[in-house]
């Protein structure tokens, strides 16, 4: 029986235990039950998909515990070796110190900074294109619907990092004070077919100010809706 078939059943064990503690007799009879169990063999635990920590730890806790052995798994390539007598804290606490060691190696390596300095210059091109995005609309006398669907078109593919500094409540003011409607146009079978040019407008302007109300930026896929209705002549269709 594999190792992780084994632990699953000393969990659900010990689940039924709702009230106090249990003792090294029950664990041991809920892992060692099963027939095929070799506790000679039992040295190593692999996380089960949908783990979290806790939960690998728990069960790691248990195999050392049954099996009286020191005992070690691999949980997002991070080795964490646990003994009868340590504890579940003890082992998560292990887990975060061995990761956050190897995540400080990881900064200091060539590959480390070449990643940390291309993630520093697309937050400032983030912020950069946001900002100039946001002066521009700021400053237009009239935000008709071209106006603002090139906006769109040149803010959706920047506004979407979480360093951008995207003022969503601002933008939602903006567009609903001059008339554009949260969701304008939803359902209308002229926009489903974009065959209607302004009816289709309407609805890129509501979807940016139904994500602004949520506090969110534009789509990035927004960019290339707006880009065809740029490029489509009042009269022709999409």
């Amino acid at each position: 029986m594999r190792t992780e078939e084994i632990l699953t059943a000393a969990c659900e064990f010990r689940a039924a235990r709702t009230e106090g503690g249990w003792s090294h007799e029950d664990i041991t009879l809920a892992i060692t039950s099963s027939d095929g169990f070799d506790a000679a063999q039992a040295h190593a635990l692999e996380p089960i998909a949908g783990d979290d920590i806790e939960g690998a730890c728990e069960r790691l806790r248990l195999l050392a515990v049954a099996t009286t052995t020191p005992v070690e798994m691999t949980f997002n390539g991070i080795v964490v070796r646990a003994s009868p007598s340590s504890t579940l804290g003890e082992l998560i606490e292990a887990w975060r110190q061995n990761l956050d060691a190897a995540q400080a190696i990881y900064r200091d390596s060539p590959e480390g900074i070449r990643q940390e300095a291309e993630r520093v210059a697309r937050a400032e091109l983030a912020r950069t294109e946001t900002r100039e995005c946001m002066e521009s609309l700021r400053g237009y006398p009239k935000l008709t619907p071209n106006v603002v669907i090139r906006w769109i078109r040149d803010i959706a593919p920047h506004a979407d990092h979480i360093e951008s500094g995207y003022p969503a409540k601002e933008v939602a003011a903006l567009l609903t004070g001059e008339g554009y409607i949260d969701n304008d146009k939803v359902g209308n079978p002229a926009v489903k077919d974009w065959t209607d040019h302004a009816a289709a407008g309407r609805w890129l302007i509501g979807q940016v100010i139904n994500m602004a109300n949520a506090g969110m930026s534009p789509h990035p896929m927004l960019a290339g809706w707006a880009e065809k209705w740029l490029e489509t002549p009042p009269e022709g269709s999409i």
